[in-house]
């Protein structure tokens, strides 16, 4: 079965923006605009009407930033369809949403935030109508921080922008992240039992003859898999694997012998000496390592 997948990348540091930025960039274009419309078109108050010209102008502008965009976005995304072969299955990455906190954000960052995340995320389900979502950890900016009456805000949220309520269980994957258990706090089992109750999904999804595997770097676990050969073997990971191999990165290769591993980004810092990444290589059947 072959898989067709797009990799979303809903990262709020990327495209949120504050009161003060949006106004800021939205005034400096509508000044430029002005004089440049000045400039070129003698105004006369038989032909133009500017009063009438300038609301029209911001509410354009407004339509386009707001809801046009992810149209013309999503057009620029890769095609779904694989040659000839029309049986695909389609899956949809989720890479660090991270909702904002109520904590280190205001209530009009939380609400365009949200909305920027729900369009973006409807937009792409639209374009790959998936038959699995994965979502690839740090669901919660301030997850791992939360008590337990915030997260549950956090989760009602989350389930709202993302529609939960609309899509099968069955059909997502949720990873737990940094910001969801901990990194630098102590990953503590009340943190992990309240992701576990409020994001459920198998550690083993099965799609047609693919199996995602989850594997989590920061508590070293990974379920056992059969290593049957009519099984693709897929391992989903918040941290990558491969950019700094170690035991576990090595166990989960002998392992599981994976087909292909997808993670999310990485936030650690590396020096210029650690740009050449050290990957491992081996014979999938067996599990023997050839090279590191």
């Amino acid at each position: 079965t072959d898989v067709t997948v797009l990799a979303i990348l809903l990262d709020y540091n990327l495209y949120s923006f504050t009161i003060m930025e949006r106004f800021q960039t939205f005034s400096a274009k509508l000044a430029s605009w002005h004089t440049s419309l000045r400039r070129k078109i003698k105004f006369t108050n038989r032909n133009w009407n500017l009063p009438l010209l300038i609301p029209l102008g911001v509410c354009g502008f407004i339509f386009f930033r707001e809801f046009l965009v992810y149209f013309v976005w999503s057009l620029l995304w890769p095609s779904m369809t694989c040659g000839i072969i029309r049986e695909l299955q389609s899956v949809l990455l989720v890479a660090s949403p991270r909702i904002l906190g109520e904590s280190s954000e205001t209530w009009f960052a939380r609400w365009s935030d949200d909305r920027y995340l729900r369009r973006s995320f409807a937009a792409a389900v639209r374009h790959v109508k998936p038959d699995l979502i994965i979502f690839l950890g740090d669901l919660m900016n301030e997850g791992s921080l939360a008590n337990d009456e915030e997260y549950q805000r956090y989760f009602e949220r989350f389930k709202e922008i993302f529609q939960l309520d609309y899509i099968p269980a069955s059909k997502t994957v949720f990873l737990p992240g940094d910001s969801d258990i901990g990194r630098d706090l102590i990953i503590t089992d009340q943190r992990k039992k309240r992701f576990k109750h409020h994001f459920r999904s198998p550690t083993v999804q099965s799609l047609a003859n693919i199996q995602i595997i989850q594997v989590d770097r920061l508590q070293q676990s990974l379920p056992p898999s059969s290593l049957d050969s009519n099984w693709t073997r897929i391992v989903v990971s918040q941290s990558p694997l491969l950019a700094a191999p170690d035991t576990f990165s090595a166990k989960v290769l002998q392992g599981l012998r994976p087909h292909a591993i997808v993670s999310a980004q990485d936030y650690t810092d590396m020096s210029p000496e650690d740009e050449a990444l050290v990957q491992f290589s081996g014979d999938v059947t067996t599990g023997k390592r050839l090279t590191v």
